[in-house]
C-alpha cells in the first residue's frame, strides 16, 4: 500500500504541536503496517535546515519505506499556502510513481486543497487529519467582508474528504455543526520520555508559556499576567519564562526590557525535558473564539501534564476536553486578574497544586503512541471498505 502524507511543514522536531505529532505518527505507521511506503510532501523556505535525516532516524529502522520531499517555499509573489499548493500540482505531474491508495492531508484546509488541485493525486482514498480550526485562526487577519465567503469555501473543501479525522472535540463539534462528520482521534504523547520529578514550587515560582508566540496562542495575555504581577506585593514570588518564537516576539522583548519576564527563544526538542523539569507551573492559553482562535488538543500541554506540572489555563472548549478543576486551575478566557489569583492560589498552597498536577499526570497516561494508532486503524479499514 502507497500512503501520501502532505503537510504544510519543514519538520523541524522544535517547530510545534503538528511537528510533534508527525514524529509520532508516521514512525508509528510504518512499523504497525509492514506493507506500507510512505510519501511525505513537506515545504522548506530557504532559510530552513534539511530535515531529511532527522524524518529517516525517527522512522528507523523502517526508513527504507519512507520517501521525503519538500517543496520549495519562498515568500514572494504566492503566500506560502499558495505556493505549497503550486509545488505540489507541479511535483505530482513529473512523479513517475504509482499513484497512492490513501493520502493523509494533515493540517487544514490548506493541504486538502493541495491533493485537490493535483488530478492526479486526487485519486485515491481522501483522509483530511485537522489539527485546528483554519479559519478561526485566521479570521483576524481577513478583512470581515470576505468571513463569509471563506467560511463557506473552507466547508466546500472540507466535504470533498472521504474521512475527516480530527485531535479534538472543540474541532468534531465545530465542523459537525456544518453537517462534516469529524472522527475525534486523541492525540497522543510519549508517557516515558516525560518521566521526570515533581514540581519543586518553591518561591519564587517558576511559570512558563512555552509555544508559539501569536495572540490565538495567548502570549499577550501571559505577558499581561507577567507585568499585573509586578505591580503587586507578590511579584518576587514568581519567575515568568517565555520560550518560544512567532510573531509577537517585539512585545516579547519589550516585556523582558521592562523586567516581566525572561525570554529564552525556541527551546530544542530534545533539550525540553530538561529544561521543563525546572518549571512549576505551565501556561495554557489557546484562545477559542470564532476570530483569532484556535482549536485542537495542544501536544504540549498534554507533555506538560505527564510531566506532573501545574497546569494554569483558560477555562473553554479547547482544555476542558482534558482539564478539570481536580487536575488544573481553570480561569475565565482573557481574565488577566483572576489568573493572577489562581497562581497567588498555587503559591500558598503547594499541597492542593502539587495534587492537581498529579491528577494531570494520571489523566494523560492511556493516551500512548500505541493507543492512537490502534484507533486510526479501527477507523481507517471502515472507512475505505465503504468507498469500495
Amino acid at each position: 500500500m502507497i500512503v501520501d502524507f502532505i503537510c504544510q511543514s519543514n519538520f523541524g522536531r522544535s517547530e510545534g504541536g503538528r511537528e510533534t505529532w508527525a514524529y509520532q505518527f508516521l514512525p508509528a505507521l510504518l512499523a504497525r503496517r509492514k506493507d506500507v511506503l510512505l510519501r511525505v510532501y513537506g515545504q522548506r523556505r530557504p532559510e530552513q535546515p534539511d530535515t531529511t535525516e532527522a524524518l529517516r532516524a525517527a522512522a528507523a529502522p523502517h526508513a527504507d519505506r519512507l520517501r521525503s520531499h519538500f517543496l520549495p517555499a519562498t515568500q514572494g509573489r504566492w503566500p506560502l499556502p499558495i505556493a505549497m499548493i503550486r509545488a505540489f500540482v507541479a511535483h505530482k505531474r513529473r512523479e513517475t510513481q504509482p499513484a497512492a491508495d490513501v493520502t493523509i492531508a494533515a493540517g487544514s484546509v490548506i493541504e486538502l486543497l493541495a491533493l485537490l488541485a493535483s488530478r492526479r493525486a486526487r485519486r485515491t482514498f481522501r483522509v483530511l487529519w485537522l489539527r485546528g480550526i483554519w479559519f478561526n485562526e485566521k479570521a483576524d487577519r481577513v478583512p470581515r467582508p470576505l468571513h463569509g465567503l471563506l467560511r463557506r469555501l473552507e466547508i466546500a473543501v472540507l466535504r470533498r474528504a472521504h474521512l475527516v479525522l480530527a485531535n479534538g472535540d472543540d474541532i468534531a463539534a465545530h465542523y459537525g455543526a456544518y453537517g462534516i462528520p469529524v472522527t475525534v482521534i486523541k492525540n497522543a504523547v510519549d508517557l516515558a520520555r516525560w518521566e521526570m520529578p515533581a514540581p519543586r514550587l518553591v518561591e519564587p515560582v517558576q511559570v512558563a508559556f512555552i509555544g508559539r508566540l501569536t495572540p490565538e496562542k495567548g502570549i499577550l495575555d501571559f505577558l499581561a499576567i507577567a507585568r499585573a504581577m509586578r505591580d503587586t506585593p507578590d511579584r518576587d514570588r514568581f519567575v515568568f519564562r517565555v520560550m518560544g518564537f512567532g510573531r509577537e516576539e517585539e512585545a516579547t522583548r519589550a516585556a523582558v526590557e521592562r523586567g516581566d519576564v525572561v525570554w529564552t527563544g525556541p527551546v530544542a526538542y530534545d533539550e525540553m525535558p530538561a529544561v521543563l523539569r525546572d518549571v512549576d507551573v505551565c501556561a495554557a492559553f489557546t484562545f477559542a473564539a470564532a476570530v483569532g482562535g484556535g482549536g485542537g488538543t495542544s501536544n504540549a500541554m498534554l507533555e506538560q501534564m505527564a510531566a506532573g506540572r501545574v497546569m494554569l489555563a483558560w477555562d473553554n472548549a479547547i482544555f476542558r476536553q482534558w482539564l478539570d478543576g481536580n487536575n488544573a486551575f481553570l480561569v475565565p478566557q482573557g481574565d488577566v486578574a483572576a489568573a493572577v489569583d489562581a497562581l497567588r492560589a498555587i503559591a500558598d498552597d503547594r499541597q492542593v497544586a502539587m495534587a492537581r498536577a498529579k491528577a494531570g499526570s494520571a489523566r494523560v497516561a492511556d493516551f500512548g503512541v500505541p493507543r492512537m494508532m490502534e484507533r486510526f486503524d479501527a477507523v481507517l479499514a471502515p472507512a475505505m471498505a465503504a468507498r469500495r
